[in-house]
């Protein structure tokens, strides 16, 4: 299938669909943003898009990671000290 037969294809999905418009590029980020807030590591993601450094995949997408600093800090407490403190 040709790029312009794919693309047309996925604006009739799309339009079928009852979606909003967006572009086929949208897509690419929307699966790293999946992939990054279901803790896929940003090594793995980086790969995945062809990035060729997880820097590059950090400054595109490093927004997605803050609200993980506390599940990290989380689940590190856990693994420190198992046993409730009081």
């Amino acid at each position: 299938m040709s790029q312009r037969n794919l693309y047309k294809k996925f604006k009739a999905v799309i339009h079928q669909a009852g979606m909003r418009n967006i572009r086929f590029h949208d897509l690419r980020h929307t699966a790293a943003s999946l992939m990054l807030n279901h803790g896929i590591p940003v090594l793995i993601v980086t790969k995945r898009l062809g990035h060729s450094k997880v820097s590059v995949t950090l400054d595109t997408y490093g927004h997605l990671l803050p609200g993980m600093e506390q599940e990290t800090a989380n689940f590190i407490d856990k693994l420190i000290t198992p046993i409730e403190v009081k």
